[in-house]
C-alpha cells in the first residue's frame, strides 16, 4: 500500500478563489487572479524562421547547448557555425547567396486564420494564448514606428498581432504577448563586454554584425532605421510601449536575460510603472527585469515545486518554432501532455504549451491532434484543474492532488490495481466521505461499513489520468463563482492508494525520438531559450 498524505486546509469563503501565501499566488499583481486560475495557455512561435523550418534533431543527444535544437534559432546557428548542421543545410537547400532576411520574400502567411487558431486553442481547453510578436531575429509582427523591420512594411504586409488579439478575445481567451528585448544582430545593440552567450550556455563568443556567413561579407540589417542611436530608448522602449498601448495584453512575456545586467540595461521598470499607473493590469514574467510576477521553467527536465507561482513552458516537440525535421515520435503524445498538465498544476503552476505553425500560417495536423486530445480530457476533468490550488506537491509519482471550492481532487496517473483507496485509521477527518470519479456514468458513493475505505473497482477504461472527487457527506454542489464564494470546510484527509503505481517522473525536458527520458530530480529548470 502506498501512503499519500493529503493535507487540505480548512477554508471559509472559497478555497479556489482566495489566494493563499502557501500557493505563491500573492506574487501576482492585484486583478491578475485569472492567471493563477487559468492553468493552461498556448504559446505560438511564428516568424521568418518558419520558412526554412529546420533544426538539427541530434543536438540533445550529442550534449550540445539546447538552443541549437530550436528552429527559431536558425539565423543565429547559420551565422555562428556556417560549417555546422544548419549552415550546411542552408547551403545545400537555398545556396550561399540567400540571406536569412530573404526569407521575408517567401513568407506571405496566406493560410493564416487567427479564428481557426483560437477555435483550436479553445478546444484544447486553453484559457490564454501567447504570441511571439518579435523574436531574437528582430522581425516584429506588428507595425512599428521604431523600424521598418516588421511584417507590415515587409513580408506578409499585415499586422499579424491584431488578428491574433481580436480572435482570442472574441473567444474569451486572455491575451499574452511575447517580446524579445535582445536582437542578435541589431547594429545599436551592445553589451559591455562585446560578447554573447552561445545558445544561452556559459560559452562566450564575440558579438557579430550581420554578415554572409559563407563569405563574411557585411550585409544590411533589413528595415533598420539609422535614426536609432540608443537601442533601449529608441527601439525597445518604443516597441514595448506600442504593444502595451495598442493591444493591452494581460500578460507580457519578455525574454533575453542572459547577456547584460538586466534592470540596469533594459530599464523596463519605469515603462511598466507608467502602464500600471493608468489603472491597467498586466502580468509580467521573470524575464522582464525586476523580479517578475512568477517563475518561468523552460524545458525543465522535471517539475519541482517553486517558492512562488510558476509557469512551465515547452514545445510539443524539441523546438518552439516549426521544425520540419521532427517526426511524430519527437512530439509529446496526447497522454504525455495530459500527464504533464496534471503534474504542473498539482505542483502550483500553469502549463504554457507551444505550437509552431508552418510559414503559411497552418498549424500541422499532428500538433492539432495533440491539443485536441488534451482538450477532450479537460472537457471531462476540468473542474479538477481550473481554478484549483495545489494540496501537497510531495506526493507519490503516480498521484497528484488539487483542491477546489468545496472538493478535493485526487488525480491518478495510473489506476490502483486492486481498485481501493483507503483513508487510514487515526487520521482526523469525517466519518464518511462522498466520492466519485469524474467522467464515469455512475452515481456518487459514500464510504460504507468501513468509512475509510473507498472502493473504485476495476479501471473502467483507458485514460491518461483519472480525477477522484472527494467531499464531506452533505456537501453542496460547487457554486458558480458568480453566485457566491461560500463553501463548506474541507476535511483533513490522508489517503492510501492500493496497488503498485509505476509511472515515472514527468518532465518538460527535450528528448530524442524513441529515447527513454531519465530526468534528474535535482533539476528544476533549464537555460532560457524560447
Amino acid at each position: 500500500m502506498l501512503v499519500v498524505a493529503l493535507l487540505v486546509s480548512a477554508t471559509n469563503g472559497g478555497a479556489a478563489d482566495e489566494p493563499q501565501d502557501s500557493d505563491g499566488v500573492r506574487s501576482l499583481p492585484a486583478g491578475a487572479e485569472w492567471f493563477a486560475d487559468a492553468k493552461l495557455g498556448i504559446f505560438v512561435h511564428w516568424g521568418p524562421y518558419s520558412v526554412p523550418a529546420w533544426a538539427d534533431d541530434t543536438v540533445v543527444e550529442r550534449g550540445l547547448p539546447v538552443g541549437l535544437a530550436d528552429a527559431e534559432w536558425y539565423w543565429y546557428q547559420q551565422t555562428l557555425l556556417p560549417g555546422g548542421p544548419v549552415g550546411v543545410h542552408h547551403r545545400e537547400t537555398f545556396g550561399e547567396e540567400v540571406l536569412y532576411d530573404d526569407f521575408l520574400d517567401r513568407w506571405d502567411a496566406e493560410r493564416y486564420d487567427p479564428d481557426q487558431w483560437m477555435d483550436l486553442f479553445s478546444r484544447a481547453g486553453a484559457q490564454y494564448a501567447v504570441l511571439t510578436t518579435k523574436h531574437h531575429d528582430g522581425w516584429a509582427l506588428f507595425d512599428s514606428a521604431a523600424s521598418d523591420r516588421d511584417t507590415v512594411d515587409d513580408g506578409p504586409h499585415r499586422d499579424l498581432v491584431r488578428g491574433f488579439v481580436n480572435a482570442a478575445r472574441d473567444r474569451g481567451l486572455h491575451v499574452g504577448l511575447y517580446y524579445s528585448l535582445m536582437e542578435w544582430f541589431h547594429p545599436a545593440y551592445t553589451a559591455d563586454d562585446g560578447q554573447q552567450h552561445l545558445g544561452g550556455s556559459d560559452v562566450l563568443v564575440p558579438r557579430l554584425d550581420p554578415r554572409n556567413p559563407y563569405t563574411s561579407a557585411p550585409v544590411p540589417y533589413r528595415g533598420y532605421e539609422e535614426r536609432v542611436e540608443d537601442c533601449v530608448r529608441d527601439h525597445v522602449h518604443v516597441q514595448v510601449d506600442e504593444l502595451l498601448s495598442r493591444y493591452e495584453p494581460e500578460l507580457l512575456w519578455s525574454h533575453a536575460a542572459w547577456d547584460v545586467p538586466f534592470d540596469a540595461y533594459w530599464q523596463l521598470g519605469a515603462l511598466l510603472a507608467e502602464y500600471w499607473s493608468n489603472g491597467r493590469t498586466v502580468v509580467v514574467n521573470d524575464r522582464c527585469g525586476q523580479a517578475g510576477d512568477y517563475t518561468t521553467l523552460e524545458y525543465a527536465p522535471s517539475i519541482e515545486p517553486q517558492d512562488r507561482f510558476f509557469e512551465a513552458t515547452r514545445g510539443l516537440g524539441t523546438s518552439f518554432g516549426y521544425n520540419a525535421n521532427e517526426t511524430s515520435e519527437d512530439l509529446l503524445t496526447g497522454d504525455e501532455a495530459i500527464a504533464l498538465l496534471v503534474d504542473v498544476v498539482a505542483k502550483g503552476g500553469n502549463l504554457l504549451l507551444n505550437v509552431g505553425p508552418r510559414a503559411d500560417g497552418a498549424i500541422p495536423r499532428i500538433q492539432q491532434e495533440r491539443l485536441i486530445a488534451l482538450g477532450d480530457w479537460l472537457a471531462v476533468n476540468g473542474e479538477a484543474i481550473y481554478g484549483t490550488r495545489p494540496v501537497d506537491p510531495g506526493l507519490d509519482d503516480d498521484v497528484r492532488a488539487t483542491r477546489g471550492a468545496d472538493a478535493t481532487y485526487l488525480l491518478l496517473l495510473s489506476w490502483p490495481r486492486d481498485g481501493i483507496l483507503d483513508i487510514p485509521l487515526g487520521v482526523e477527518g469525517p466519518d464518511q466521505v462522498e466520492y466519485d470519479v469524474l467522467g464515469l456514468d455512475i452515481p456518487a458513493r459514500r464510504s460504507g461499513v468501513d468509512p475509510r475505505r473507498l472502493e473504485l473497482g476495476a479501471a473502467p477504461r483507458e485514460a491518461a489520468a483519472w480525477a477522484v472527487r472527494l467531499r464531506a457527506v452533505g456537501s453542496d454542489e460547487r457554486p458558480d463563482r458568480d453566485e457566491g464564494e461560500q463553501s463548506l470546510t474541507t476535511p483533513l484527509l490522508a489517503l492510501t492508494v492500493g496497488g503498485a503505481l509505476l509511472l515515472g517522473a514527468i518532465g518538460l525536458g527535450r528528448r530524442r525520438r524513441r529515447a527513454a527520458h531519465s530526468p534528474s530530480s535535482a533539476e528544476t529548470g533549464a537555460t532560457p531559450r524560447a
